[in-house]
């Protein structure tokens, strides 16, 4: 290097920084480009599963002082990447912020989705409660897409009545009697196209 040639301490801001630090800072920053570069285009989008409760929430009566179980229906909609086995796991309902409960869908934890575009709706349960309350429940749930694990949650607001209601309540097509089957295929189950929403 000659006496013209530029120092290998290059000042910047008032700081001597070495070139050869330059150039292994640059090196250390290109495996984060690379892993963005890889990453599924729905990572930065919506979620790849959109979740969203029908109506309103309510709870099932004449159940003991401490097993009050609170229902709703969810639907579930699959986004264009399909979910891995077509399964959503089904996590806590929590009342009002409370500790919560395993959440059901017939005798299981799960829902059986259908492929890519497609919308699922499902009566979702959690029992074992010991307070009957209005507010807001919400649902955790989880799946895999290509191998990946997705954490989701959807919210519901809970009402004054029980479910089985008649007449002109939003409650009338909800099951009268616990526990119940998951809901696919009867019309009180399928009338819901989810939206996005914070929970």
């Amino acid at each position: 290097m000659d006496s013209k040639s530029t120092s290998a301490l290059e000042k910047v801001g008032g700081t001597k920084i070495s070139r050869r630090t330059v150039t292994r800072g640059v090196a250390w920053s290109v495996p984060v480009a690379a892993v963005a570069i890889n990453a599924p285009a729905y990572a930065s989008s919506q979620p790849p599963v959109v979740a969203g409760q029908c109506g309103v929430a309510c709870k099932h009566p004449g159940l003991g002082q401490n097993d009050k179980t609170y229902h709703f229906t969810f639907c579930f909609k699959v986004g264009d990447e399909a979910v891995d086995d077509n399964t959503i796991y089904l996590g806590l309902m929590t009342i009002n912020g409370d500790a919560g409960r395993q959440a059901h869908s017939g005798d299981d934890d799960l829902v059986i989705v259908g492929g890519s575009g497609t919308n699922t709706c499902v009566y979702v349960d959690a029992d074992g409660f010991g307070t009957s309350e209005t507010g807001f429940a919400i649902l955790h749930f989880s799946y895999k897409i290509g191998g990946v694990t997705f954490d989701g949650c959807a919210q519901a607001q809970i009402t004054g009545d029980v479910c089985g209601t008649s007449g002109s309540s939003p409650l009338k097509d909800q099951p009268k009697k616990w526990p119940h089957d998951d809901g696919l295929g009867e019309v009180g189950a399928t009338v819901c196209d989810p939206n996005p929403g914070e929970c």
